[in-house]
């Protein structure tokens, strides 16, 4: 029986998402156009705010409220340093990255991260990171949880003893829209946004948290493969969950690409839709979370003949982990508090842009190669021929 009701979706895109994945052929027309005039205008004032020369006071003994972590390939380096050195003083940085990926960019920027960093660790040269990828295979995007979790084990007592109770947690390659309030947040180590409990995201690409919810972040990794890759969830990957949560969710993480029962969300709905369906059936949701709950261990057949089949606003496979969904629905279901940004950590996600020159040079050798091919292959098939039939 499928029982996860889709139909057929093209490809989902960020190409100008400054805060959201979508699917560019369900855009209107102008909303395409506010798309590209926000990103314009985050690489603009991403740009003022890392290339201004401003004199600064001599800061002594700055309170520190923030930690800022990178765990990952460092992108967009030239960019992200001068970034970097505007905030330099008010947060301590720490990186756990690969060797290999970190020696490719530049050496002064390297030099330069190395210095300003309170904490550097390399994937190659902590044995527990690769005893963990020795024990099961990993998709690449599950390495950026393990170099999480082995970053919230490393350094949290450091944390702890230095007084830090905001954790934010994000990639370097991110335009910034709105560069100043996030440096204002970050000297406040995000009060009155972030405490125990209480999240600040733009999905899984950047975050921040409380010291307290250390642990509970860390075991996301263990319960990819214990829960979100189990064979009973693949078989069916719905549990009721609270909607309370799943409403505070909407624009912080990807909540609703879980999946969900057709009974409450219809097939297939869009963003906004999926939101005013989960409110309408927000008191058979309250319900079936008290009621059934229980039944979210090992009994994937009782759920699908108690919620029948199920949909989502994004269609992926459930054997495949997808960060975004999964890290969603773990923050709903361990009765976190996913809370909106508001455009704090909005900002284009900066791609390298490849030459139309090097495109058509590419495009030439593929070609050039494959016609090497075909005639060696045809010139040896013609070689046999002539031998088997003299």
């Amino acid at each position: 029986m499928n029982f996860i009701e889709k139909y057929k979706q093209k490809g989902w895109s960020f190409e100008f998402g400054y805060d959201d994945a979508y699917q560019i052929e369900n855009l209107e027309r102008g909303e395409i156009t506010h798309k590209k005039i926000i990103c314009k205008l985050s690489e603009k004032n991403f740009n003022d705010y890392i290339n201004k020369t401003e004199t600064k006071e001599l800061i002594n003994k700055f309170d520190k409220k923030t930690v800022l972590i990178v765990n990952g390939e460092i992108r967009n380096a030239s960019e992200f340093i001068k970034w970097a050195d505007k905030i330099k003083n008010y947060t301590d940085f720490y990186f756990y990255t690969d060797k290999s990926s970190f020696l490719s960019i530049h050496k002064s920027h390297r030099d330069f991260l190395e210095k300003i960093s309170s904490g550097f660790c390399f994937s190659e040269e902590d044995e527990f990171y690769q005893e963990a990828l020795k024990k099961v295979k990993h998709q690449n995007n599950m390495l950026q949880w393990l170099k999480f979790k082995q970053s919230l084990y490393k350094w949290k007592k450091e944390w702890q003893v230095k007084g830090f109770r905001t954790i934010l947690r994000m990639r370097s390659d991110i335009a910034f829209l709105n560069p100043y309030l996030l440096e204002y947040n970050i000297k406040q180590g995000f009060l009155n946004s972030v405490s125990k409990g209480n999240m600040l995201l733009r999905s899984d690409i950047i975050f921040a948290f409380d010291i307290e919810d250390t642990k509970l972040l860390a075991d996301f990794y263990d319960e990819i493969f214990s829960f979100y890759l189990s064979e009973d969830w693949i078989n069916y990957p719905y549990i009721p969950l609270n909607p309370d949560f799943i409403i505070r969710a909407k624009g912080s993480t990807r909540i609703e690409w879980n999946n969900f029962p057709t009974k409450y969300i219809g097939i297939n709905p869009s963003k906004n839709m999926f939101f005013e369906r989960i409110c309408c059936y927000y008191q058979e949701l309250k319900n079936d979370f008290k009621n059934y709950s229980f039944i979210k261990n090992n009994n994937s057949e009782k759920r699908l003949n108690h919620f029948g089949n199920l949909s989502s606003v994004r269609n992926q496979p459930s054997k495949i982990f997808a960060s975004e969904r999964c890290f969603a629905h773990y923050l709903v279901s361990k009765g976190i508090n996913s809370t909106s940004h508001n455009h704090l950590f909005s900002g284009k996600l900066i791609r390298k842009r490849v030459k139309k020159i090097r495109i058509f040079k590419n495009f030439l050798i593929l070609n050039l190669k494959r016609s090497i091919k075909f005639l060696v292959t045809n010139e040896t098939y013609n070689s046999l021929k002539k031998i088997y039939i003299n």
